[in-house]
C-alpha cells in the first residue's frame, strides 16, 4: 500500500488514542444509563411522551460534542500541524479520482453487506432504529432534525477523527499500513456492540480505512460515511416497512 503523507513522529500516538476510543462507548453508556434514571425504564425510548423525544435528541448530542471538544484541545495543545497529522489535509489525488474510489468502495460494501444479509440472520442495529423513530414519528421538528443530524453527519465526523484520524494514523506509524487499517477496522466493528453485524461494520471500517489511506485526507473517508449513514436514513424515512 502507499505511504500516507504524514511525518514519522509519535503523534498523535497510540494511547491518546485508545484513550478517545474507550471514551467514544463510555460516554454513550452514561447518556443511556441518565436517560434512564430521568425517564424511568418502561419509557426510555418510547414515544409516549413527548419531552422524551426532546431529552433523547439533545442528549446524543452530548457525546459528540464532547469528544469534538477534547480532541480539539488535544490537537491545540500540540505541535503547529497536528491538525494535518490526523488527516485534516488536502488529498493527495485528483477530486475525480476520489469519486471513483468513493463508488467502487460503496459498491463493495452493498455487495458484502447484500451477500451477507444472504446467509446470516442480522438483528440491525435496534437502539439506532428506535431513535430514529421518534425521530420519524414525533412532530417536534427540531428534535427530530438533531436526532437526523446526528446520525448522518456529527456521528460520521467524531467516528472518523476517532478511528482513522486518530487510532488508524498511530497504528500504522507504529506497524504498516494494512495492519493499522485491519485492526482499527476491527475496533470500529467492535465498539458497536452489535455481534450479528460485525463483518459488516468491520468492512465499512477497512473501506472507510483505505480510503482515508490512499486519498491522505480524512475529508474523503467522512465524506463517504455521511453518505452511508444518510442513506440508511433514507431509507428508514421513506420505507419503513423494510425495518
Amino acid at each position: 500500500m502507499q505511504d500516507q503523507v504524514f511525518s514519522k513522529e509519535e503523534y498523535p500516538g497510540l494511547s491518546a488514542s485508545l484513550v478517545l476510543v474507550g471514551l467514544y462507548p463510555l460516554l454513550q453508556l452514561i447518556i443511556v444509563m441518565l436517560m434512564l434514571g430521568v425517564m424511568g425504564v418502561s419509557s426510555a425510548l418510547s414515544s409516549e411522551t413527548l419531552e422524551d423525544v426532546d431529552l433523547v435528541a439533545y442528549a446524543s448530542l452530548v457525546p459528540c460534542v464532547a469528544l469534538l471538544a477534547l480532541m480539539r484541545g488535544h490537537l491545540m495543545l500540540n505541535k503547529q500541524n497536528s491538525f494535518r497529522e490526523i488527516g485534516l489535509r488536502t488529498p493527495i489525488m485528483p477530486v475525480g479520482e476520489i469519486i471513483g474510489w468513493g463508488l467502487a468502495l460503496s459498491i463493495a460494501v452493498l455487495g458484502f453487506s447484500t451477500v451477507y444479509g444472504l446467509f446470516f440472520q442480522e438483528s440491525g442495529q435496534p437502539e439506532l432504529e428506535q431513535i430514529l423513530r421518534l425521530a420519524r414519528e414525533t412532530d417536534r421538528g427540531l428534535s427530530a432534525f438533531i436526532i437526523v443530524g446526528v446520525v448522518t453527519v456529527l456521528g460520521p465526523i467524531v467516528e472518523e477523527l476517532i478511528f482513522r484520524g486518530y487510532l488508524q494514523t498511530a497504528l500504522i506509524k507504529q506497524t504498516s499500513p494494512i495492519i493499522g487499517i485491519a485492526a482499527s477496522s476491527v475496533i470500529f466493528g467492535a465498539v458497536h456492540f452489535n455481534l450479528s453485524i460485525l463483518p459488516v461494520l468491520v468492512f465499512i471500517g477497512f473501506a472507510l480505512g483505505y480510503l482515508y489511506h490512499k486519498t491522505g485526507s480524512i475529508w474523503p473517508s467522512i465524506a463517504f460515511h455521511i453518505l452511508n449513514n444518510s442513506f440508511s436514513v433514507f431509507l428508514f424515512f421513506s420505507y419503513p416497512e423494510l425495518f
